[in-house]
């Protein structure tokens, strides 16, 4: 759907916005071009989202300067490494708020207070992983390339084009 609706802006170019502008595309895609960007794993299980123009810059290395991806491991291993050490912290400290305690005799026992305060921050405990796998692939896409947005005025490489 993403692909058609791409492909149909390119024929109304005087009412799309700054996004949909870089956003649509002059032709159909060729099945393995289509079949890649609809199985690309960013584009139906973790996101961040791309549109299929950007997906085919990326696949053809028209989105980059000189046809080259630029180095980006070092900045996506930091951002992984964060993400890995935020996981590590909320796993540990979950240990001590399990959610199964809940169903147990003894929690009953707690005031009302204690138990709507221990129910949130155990709930709270449980989103780590969740955003370990979602800020993962970020990661992902910044060592792929696909984080690339340009330089700053400093000639700085900026990866912040594909954010979760």
């Amino acid at each position: 759907m993403t692909h058609l609706t791409a492909v149909l802006r390119a024929d109304k170019k005087e009412d799309l916005i700054a996004y949909m502008q870089t956003a649509k595309l002059s032709h159909h895609l060729n099945p393995l071009e289509y079949f890649s960007y609809i199985f690309y794993f960013g584009s139906f299980l973790a996101g961040p989202a791309v549109s299929p123009s950007e997906y085919v810059q990326f696949i053809d290395q028209t989105a980059f300067p000189e046809g080259k991806v630029p180095a980006g491991s070092y900045f996506a291993s930091v951002k992984i490494f964060g993400y890995a050490l935020f996981w590590a912290v909320g796993v540990v400290v979950a240990g001590f708020f399990p959610i199964d305690f809940m169903l147990k005799p003894e929690f009953m026992e707690y005031n009302l207070f204690a138990r709507l305060g221990y129910q949130w921050f155990s709930a709270i405990l449980v989103r780590p992983t969740y955003y370990f796998a979602w800020l993962l692939s970020e990661g992902a896409n910044i060592l792929m390339g696909l984080g690339y947005n340009g330089q700053d005025a400093k000639g700085n490489l900026l990866w912040y084009a594909k954010r979760s």
